[in-house]
């Protein structure tokens, strides 16, 4: 048994297979049906045995409540296992990575089998996967946190997706447009700070300066010592791990408006590095340099 398939059985409850994905695809709704009858049938024979009740029809109602609960939550767990499966199949764990902890993936298990909607489920698969793939990655309160996430915040807080960095969003160009009760109701629910800040980058002894965003790295190069700054909005360690769940990388544009930005009075290049920057499938992308006319238009 694979570390993959293992991790998945001991989510479920029950050994996972390939066969499961294809068995849910088919659908059987009559034979399922019929045996969730048998099954509350022997379920309300038996606690009606063992408590020695007399109300069969009460017995019959908890029972069939009970029932109906446990399919659900089953029913959740087993199509997250299936997506976290396909995601992990695109992208397995490196060679010798350990399972995630026991203790996680029970709470994980709790929170995630309530989850009904689509979203939500392709949202826990990604989790799972990506703790399977780097045990560590999604903190105890980062589930507790998505479990508790109205849809509209999440929604407004994926739109940001393009224009965050690590652990922060430069608040430049056309995100600041975002209304403020939107950044209100994501600094309520934990995901950045709806304060004014600035980050700072100072360039070391070689007059380089980094800073990285999601899937690039803005690099600063000038006089050694040189310190330049840019608006922000802090993103907490639950909204970083979120981002890094919705998968979407720093935007050239986003690069562009923080490179406009910068002062340049000590500086001599601004460029982006990373794979696949533009169309063209570009790496290393110059944003600015002291030989130019100038820096480009902020927001460009």
């Amino acid at each position: 048994m694979t570390p993959v398939i293992q991790t998945l059985s001991q989510f479920l409850g029950v050994m996972f297979a390939e066969r499961i994905a294809k068995q849910r695809a088919k659908a059987q709704p009559i034979e399922s049906e019929t045996y969730a009858k048998a099954a509350v049938e022997k379920a309300i024979a038996d606690e009606a045995a063992r408590l020695v009740v007399a109300d069969e029809a009460f017995i019959r109602r908890a029972a069939e409540a009970h029932i109906a609960d446990v399919v659900r939550k089953y029913d959740n767990r087993e199509a997250i296992a299936v997506a976290a499966h396909e995601d992990l199949l695109k992208l397995p764990p490196p060679e010798g990575t350990p399972p995630p902890d026991e203790d996680w993936l029970n709470a994980f298990g709790a929170r995630a089998e309530l989850a009904s909607s689509e979203r939500l489920r392709t949202l826990w698969a990604k989790v799972l996967a990506g703790e399977m793939r780097e045990p560590g990655s999604f903190s105890l309160g980062t589930l507790r946190c998505i479990s508790e996430l109205d849809p509209k915040v999440a929604a407004a807080f994926e739109a940001l997706a393009p224009y965050a960095m690590r652990r922060v969003i430069p608040w430049i160009g056309s995100v600041t447009a975002t209304p403020f009760r939107d950044v209100l109701a994501m600094d309520h629910a934990g995901l950045l700070t709806a304060s004014d800040l600035e980050c700072h980058v100072t360039l070391d002894a070689d007059g380089d300066g980094h800073f990285a965003g999601r899937g690039s790295t803005l690099v600063i190069e000038g006089a050694p010592g040189a310190r330049v700054a840019f608006p922000i909005k802090a993103v907490s360690q639950f909204g970083d791990e979120l981002l890094s769940v919705i998968g979407v990388p720093t935007s050239l544009d986003t690069l562009r408006g923080v490179a406009a930005r910068l002062s340049k009075a000590r500086l001599t290049r601004v460029s982006a590095v990373g794979q696949g920057l533009d169309a063209d499938g570009s790496t290393v992308i110059q944003l600015w340099a002291k030989e130019d006319d100038g820096p480009p238009p902020e927001g460009s």
